[in-house]
């Protein structure tokens, strides 16, 4: 048809799937990764913990409401889309502009009409990989595709959707965190400023002088994308002041706690993103918890030095750790996305109330 773009998905392992073009024309590189949920895909591609990742959307048809303004940040985060059908005649009474129209006007592509069961099985069965992701006009060269697919580079995500310099967002209350951002979702913001918490947002760059310099009543490390363990210098500031205030890390911020009390972290084989259940191990509930990590902490690694509090329902793995003797919690997942868990945002308003 007139006008109708081409798009190619260019897997390492020389697996080429071919699909149709929407959004905007162009090649990105990134881990091919599958989300299950049903709902939230404006939420999903606009978390900064996305970046550097092509995202699969299981659910077959994406975009029926269109763009409602229920972004985690400022734009799409994800590097491409794998769509079974993008939505061409949404409705929502919130949005004037279908799927297409918004990767078209963020500068990012989109492949549909691809058997995203069947990639979702491959994914499963020979775990994550990375990929390029071409939508064009003029077919391009497969082996270059591949070859590039084969030697993505390793790069600082964090860096690309944190602060660079520090920002207040006021509540009104009478205390304050500091947040060291390596990704934080706007949703984390609202749920601290809703239970009139103050919040400086603080670059990942930041040392232990810039955090303890406005005297903030604790600290939390962010949700943020891609590898924590070459983020050797938030590691060390968070090493830092592990003593000195209440810490509470979510998603990559959970795993950076870890690191820094010398504990080791695991890539999985194709990770969690989308909805899983969590169990607590010390009332026994099951929680339903928002998931989009691709690392889990090793188990065997916390002894003596953290404890788990919550594992996967699922697979087991370690969804939540606290420390024996100083106020710190971490969990694997992100609270400020599900209703299940915003608990833990109370549950650390009063660790921080209790060590002020």
């Amino acid at each position: 048809m007139p006008g109708m773009l081409g798009a190619l998905l260019v897997i390492e392992d020389g697996t080429v799937i071919r699909g149709k073009g929407f959004g905007c024309v162009g090649e990105v590189v990134g881990e091919v990764v599958f989300n299950t949920s049903m709902t939230g895909y404006t939420e999903i591609l606009t978390d900064p913990s996305n970046k550097g990742l092509i995202v699969v959307f299981t659910f077959p048809s994406v975009g029926n409401y269109a763009v409602p303004p229920d972004f985690e940040s400022g734009t799409i985060q994800a590097e491409g889309v794998i769509l079974k059908e993008a939505c061409k005649e949404p409705s929502h009474w919130q949005s004037d502009k279908t799927l297409a129209k918004w990767f078209e006007e963020s500068g990012t592509p989109g492949i549909e009409g691809v058997d995203t069961r069947q990639l979702t099985r491959k994914l499963i069965k020979d775990n994550t990989m990375s990929a390029v992701l071409s939508v064009y006009k003029d077919e391009p060269n497969i082996s270059e595709l591949i070859e590039r697919a084969r030697d993505p580079g390793k790069t600082d995500l964090v860096s690309r959707v944190s602060a660079h310099r520090s920002k207040y967002f006021g509540a009104g209350g009478k205390r304050t965190v500091s947040i060291l951002d390596c990704g934080t979702r706007k949703s984390l913001l609202k749920e601290l400023n809703q239970r009139k918490i103050n919040v400086r947002l603080k670059p990942p760059s930041s040392g232990k002088k810039e955090i303890m310099e406005d005297d903030p009543d604790a600290l939390i490390i962010s949700g943020g994308p891609g590898d924590p363990s070459i983020l050797s210098h938030v590691i060390g500031t968070t090493r830092e002041v592990l003593n000195e205030i209440p810490i509470f890390g979510i998603g990559i911020g959970c795993q950076i706690v870890a690191l820094a009390s010398g504990a080791k972290i695991v890539k999985m084989g194709f990770g969690h993103r989308g909805n899983q259940p969590v169990r607590d191990l010390g009332s026994g509930r099951i929680y339903i918890t928002s998931q989009n990590h691709g690392y889990v902490l090793d188990a065997s690694s916390l002894e003596g030095k953290l404890e788990v509090t919550q594992v996967n329902a699922n697979d087991g793995t370690v969804e939540g750790i606290s420390h024996a003797e100083l106020p710190i919690m971490g969990i694997q997942y992100h609270p400020e996305a599900g209703f299940d868990s915003k608990y833990l945002f109370d549950k650390f308003v009063r660790l921080m109330e209790t060590h002020a």
